[in-house]
């Protein structure tokens, strides 16, 4: 773990001497609030799209500064940038205070990984120091693959064997490690390791702006670790998910209201803005309705594995690109599994819909997304079982969401 400098500014030591704390750091409030924007595009071609969301959240509407029940905390680590921990506010007059908290130097703006878990754990370590909380929300942004495992992107071959068709080589270069939340830096995520990463803490929501983040496994991986996944299924347009409209909305006592205007508020910008090219989707996940929903998925799975097993994977409603074809539509796949020979619908079918809906509270989507037409969405994708794809499949076995129900053998 990297030590960082920290820069105690003037600012808060003021806000200290109001409070009469005796110790460093403001005491938790109760009713305090934290919203963490975490922006990891130092080394990948989303930095300057992060660098104008910067700019939208700056010009937007923002709690107050001397208003320490609602904090906006900005980390940010861009092209030309070293990484910083910032608070952004306003003042009785309207004018923007960006006021750094943490600096995080190296050698070179090169030295700081920002999508480690060592980083991750280390800049949420710091802002719960300096503005401790009971209630905080994260945002995430960078590229992102799903719950695929490292390695599996830049070196398929590796992974599956020569049997596999020609993979897409995507965003990354021979040689890198990709996992779930990345590249940046020719570093990422795994998603067990994100959820390592934050251990200890529960959050309202968590909103993953990364492409094909909104899978059934991520969203159980993460299910302990908050009230709600906002994610999308597909890849995200560049533009992403986090913008300033969203900001104060986010600070809503209630986390199904914080998730719901998340997902309302993408999906009006996605319709509206030319930049996402009429191509977006979103959803919110409760994560305690999870449990439920892979109790009825393991029964269906176990009960009808060797229709698992020969499912058509070309009759699943896709939402990759590029021979990317680890996403498919969940709804999609369990209907299939659950559809007998004279068109009946399996009785365990009634149940999964009735868990489904609880567990996903917002599904949004355009009618395409770019060259994809979405016939069915259920807001969270899935893997589908590939026997050429031995190693995949073994990796895939170590995710909760398998362990719960048996979805690979």
């Amino acid at each position: 773990m990297r030590t960082c400098v920290r820069l105690l500014v003037c600012s808060l030591f003021f806000v200290l001497a109001l409070s009469g704390c005796e110790g460093l750091y403001p005491p938790v409030e109760k009713d305090r609030q934290m919203v963490l924007c975490y922006f990891s595009t130092h080394n990948n071609s989303l930095s300057e799209a992060s660098r104008n969301v910067l700019n939208d959240i700056r010009n937007a509407e923002l709690p107050s500064t001397d208003d320490d029940s609602k904090v906006l905390l900005v980390y940010y680590h861009l092209a030309d940038t070293v990484p910083v921990l910032v608070r952004m506010s306003r003042d009785d007059n309207g004018k923007l205070v960006e006021t750094r908290l943490m600096t995080y130097p190296g050698n070179s703006i090169f030295s700081v990984k920002s999508l480690s878990a060592e980083q991750l754990k280390q800049v949420w370590t710091d802002a719960q120091t300096v503005f401790p909380s009971k209630k905080h929300s994260l945002f995430i942004s960078s590229h992102g693959s799903g719950y695929l495992p490292p390695g599996y992107l830049s070196d398929p071959e590796n992974m599956v064997g020569p049997v596999k068709e020609d993979p897409y080589r995507f965003l990354v270069k021979s040689g890198e490690d990709p996992k779930s939340i990345g590249p940046d830096d020719d570093l990422e995520i795994n998603i067990q390791d994100f959820v390592s990463a934050l251990s200890g803490y529960h959050f309202d929501v968590i909103t993953f702006d990364c492409c094909y983040m909104g899978g059934v496994e991520v969203a159980y991986e993460a299910k302990d670790l908050c009230d709600y996944v906002v994610a999308a299924p597909t890849e995200v347009m560049s533009k992403g998910i986090i913008c300033g409209e969203l900001i104060m909305p986010s600070f809503s006592a209630s986390a199904d209201s914080v998730a719901r205007s998340i997902c309302n508020i993408y999906m009006n910008r996605v319709k509206n803005d030319p930049d996402y090219r009429s191509s977006g989707t979103v959803a919110a996940v409760k994560s305690s309705e999870l449990d439920e929903l892979a109790t009825v998925c393991s029964d269906i799975f176990s009960r009808r594995r060797s229709d698992l097993e020969q499912i058509n994977p070309q009759a699943v409603q896709p939402y990759f690109r590029n021979r990317q074809h680890w996403f498919y539509d969940f709804s999609d796949l369990v209907c299939k599994l659950c559809t007998n020979e004279d068109g009946s619908q399996d009785e365990a079918y009634a149940n999964y819909r009735t868990a489904m809906g609880k567990a996903v509270i917002y599904k949004g989507t355009t009618p395409k997304f770019l060259e994809i037409t979405i016939n069915t969405y259920s807001g969270l994708s899935t893997y589908l079982p590939d026997r050429n794809c031995p190693n995949l499949n073994n990796f895939y076995k170590t995710l909760s969401w398998n362990k719960k129900t048996g979805f690979v053998k």
